[in-house]
């Protein structure tokens, strides 16, 4: 039988859906909790003495084989810079976010919207504008700094990379994939080290999806079902089920073996749902936010609740692309098998709650989901629960991206926000394939899924 870690999101889902906090507001936070915002930058930017943004390089990517320079004249789209806040500012930050979540504090449940958390704990905005001035001093293009102010989207050139981070861009081969990476480790001048954090990403090794598809059966006869590529493992039904478990509609065997597909009705049996929604609890009032990469067919959502009687609950679907990333449309990927999955499970679950699904598009060297996550909890209208279905082991990501998904959860902290990860099917062989029963990379964990 197939794993799969949308069950284990969704039964998250039952303890935050029908229990959620509060709509974010403006707090006013005593000023023993807000440091004043001093700046640090404190000396003249000499690019001539340096600060190596260590353990950023890909070395799964360029141990292969070199396929040359990337051209000088080559655009990396929305490049995200992550800022630092000042110590006292982080120190005060975490603090308040424990009093936030201290039901004896007149602080509890007062959340802050992302432009509280750039004024209140974000850097100095004498040091934002300084970051901002240098990046188009070198030609960049300053595409936005988030309300947060703890980073900024630019766009630029391979070339300007090279001279301005000292990290030149070339192609490898690998497994006979083609990659893109920085060759060493970026640098930026060591005037703004203590404000600037790094890139996040300078490289093609996106994130991989955290669900695994079951072996695909012949067509059976009508009445039973068969797989729809277009969904992943959802069946397209040919009768109504009655959803007891291990419904003959849902069995199917395939070179010999029984394989028995758990549907909504399944899974409220297996994790005792059922009194949740007697009591008339279905998920009012609330919206989802499935943070993906791809667009999917609003057929198939359609499809998966009309086949498992869900569509005639009050939960709608939508899709949207946040301003300054790009449609991605509907990806000839397995990431279309992944966001389908997140989206249908989170309504199963929670038929009356909103879901949406919110996605940037990948550029050459940035994947789409550090966009979307970057975008939503920086979003002032953001839901507050997100789903994110995608892995990558620490190592793959980087110091600065392991970094950054820290600052990134703990502003939702912040901000109301719960945030579910799947963790993948490994354990503690992130790095590896579930196949591998000996793996080469060893010990791993997802830097998503295990950030802190």
């Amino acid at each position: 039988m197939f794993r799969n870690h949308a069950f284990v999101a969704a039964m998250a889902f039952l303890c935050t859906v029908f229990s959620a906090a509060p709509m974010r507001q403006a707090v006013a936070v005593s000023p023993n909790f807000v440091p004043p915002p001093v700046p640090q930058i404190t000396q003249a930017i000499n690019p001539a003495v340096r600060h190596v943004f260590a353990g950023n390089t890909n070395r799964r990517i360029v141990s292969g084989q070199g396929l040359g320079a990337l051209g000088d004249n080559e655009t990396l789209g929305n490049l995200l810079l992550s800022l630092k806040r000042s110590p006292q500012r982080e120190v005060a930050f975490e603090q308040f976010i424990d009093e936030q979540h201290d039901p004896s504090s007149p602080y509890f449940h007062q959340w802050l919207t992302p432009t509280q958390v750039g004024e209140l704990y974000g850097p100095a905005q004498s040091d934002i504008d300084t970051v901002v001035a240098w990046l188009q001093d070198n030609g960049f293009t300053v595409n936005e700094v988030a309300p947060s102010g703890m980073t900024i989207d630019f766009t630029g050139t391979a070339g300007q990379v090279k001279s301005t981070f000292q990290a030149p861009m070339g192609r490898y081969s690998v497994n006979g994939a083609t990659y893109i990476s920085n060759t060493v480790d970026p640098s930026v001048p060591a005037a703004l080290a203590p404000v600037v954090a790094g890139i996040v990403s300078l490289n093609n090794s996106f994130k991989t999806t955290n669900y695994t598809l079951p072996p695909q059966p012949p067509l059976l006869a009508a009445g039973d079902w068969s797989i729809n590529k277009d969904k992943g493992q959802y069946p397209t039904l040919g009768k109504t089920a009655n959803f007891a478990p291990y419904n003959p509609n849902f069995t199917f065997v395939y070179n010999s073996s029984t394989y028995e597909a758990v549907a909504p009705g399944d899974f409220n049996i297996i994790y005792d749902v059922n009194p949740v929604w007697t009591a008339g609890n279905h998920g009012e009032g609330q919206t989802i936010w499935a943070l993906e990469r791809t667009r999917v067919k609003a057929a198939d959502v359609t499809t998966f609740r009309t086949a498992f009687g869900l569509s005639g609950y009050t939960g709608t679907f939508t899709q949207t692309t946040p301003s300054g990333c790009t449609n991605p449309g509907q990806l000839a990927t397995g990431d279309q098998g992944e966001a389908a999955l997140d989206v249908e499970w989170a309504g199963a679950v929670a038929p009356n709650a909103n879901v949406v699904l919110y996605a940037c598009k990948s550029t050459l060297t940035t994947d789409g989901i550090d966009l979307s996550v970057q975008k939503a909890v920086n979003d002032a209208a953001a839901a507050k629960i997100f789903t994110l279905s995608y892995g990558s082991c620490e190592s793959s990501m980087g110091s600065t991206e392991n970094a950054s998904y820290n600052t990134w959860w703990q502003q939702a902290a912040s901000e109301g926000i719960t945030v579910f990860v799947s963790a993948g099917d490994q354990g503690a062989a992130v790095c590896d394939s579930d196949s591998s029963s000996n793996p080469p990379y060893g010990w791993a964990t997802s830097g998503i899924a295990g950030c802190h």
